[in-house]
């Protein structure tokens, strides 16, 4: 795999967990402004439960997500390989996507099951920050600190990295 491709493949990850956020709202969004569907009954146990749940969820895993990818990024800078590099990064990014998506999700669910615009803005808000965690060659760089070898090979799209 040459370097186009690798980050080619760490951008569709990445759009592929970003799009099935946005859609998820915009679904949710759209039952809810339908008149046809309601969540019967009273919410405000359901709605109490998330007020403190979400935020949790949110705080904690966006946490968790760049502490995971702190402490692992020292482990990978360690390497000897830049294959083995790339390979140990493209882990550690999807996990710490998959810690950034969760609470948007559960966000998601939240609103749809109470109407509560407050969950999807909190959704929305972890959707943008999740849109700015794009992967490119210059963070791949900056997270691996990689020598000038590693650079120009992540640099020149043809070279093989992996």
């Amino acid at each position: 795999m040459n370097s186009k491709q690798y980050l080619t493949s760490l951008t569709i990850i990445h759009l592929g967990l970003l799009m099935g956020q946005v859609i998820f709202g915009v679904i949710a969004f759209f039952l809810n402004s339908q008149e046809d569907f309601s969540t019967e009954g009273d919410n405000s146990d359901l709605r109490n439960i998330f007020i403190y749940l979400v935020p949790f969820l949110i705080l904690s895993g966006v946490s968790a997500g760049f502490f995971m990818m702190r402490s692992r990024l020292s482990m990978i800078q360690q390497k000897n390989s830049l294959a083995e590099k790339l390979q140990e990064y493209r882990t550690v990014l999807i996990m710490k996507y998959a810690l950034m998506e969760g609470p948007a999700l559960v966000a998601l669910v939240a609103y749809l099951l109470t109407a509560d615009l407050m969950f999807l803005g909190l959704a929305a808000l972890v959707i943008v920050f999740f849109v700015l965690e794009r992967p490119s060659k210059d963070k791949i760089i900056m997270d691996l600190a990689l020598n000038s070898e590693g650079r120009s090979a992540l640099q020149n799209p043809e070279t093989k990295v992996l």
